[in-house]
């Protein structure tokens, strides 16, 4: 909630980014099913992001989640394992 103060403190037009905190129902789904969204980034438990899949999938709209866990990261085959492992505890616990 505070990240998007900061971006409207910072001058961001309004309906650019929206917060929804909220435990689903007839509020979200609306939300969800309104063609003036045009995506989504959702963090919550993985039920609630195959829900918010399957709607936002009835209209084509694409969905980032980060769910059911904490500081999710992808470490490639290529990757430092020393710095990769660093920088995902200071993501963690930082």
């Amino acid at each position: 909630m505070r990240l998007a103060e900061i971006f409207q403190e910072a001058g961001l037009p309004d309906g650019i980014l929206n917060v929804l905190a909220a435990r689903g129902g007839a509020t979200a789904d609306a939300l969800l099913d309104n063609e003036l969204v045009r995506a989504v980034s959702i963090t919550g438990s993985t039920s609630t992001g195959r829900h918010v899949a399957e709607r936002c999938a009835r209209r084509g709209v694409p969905v980032q989640g980060e769910l059911g866990g904490k500081n999710a990261a992808l470490v490639l085959a290529d990757a430092d394992l020393d710095l990769a492992c660093a920088g995902i505890v200071d993501g963690a616990f930082g």
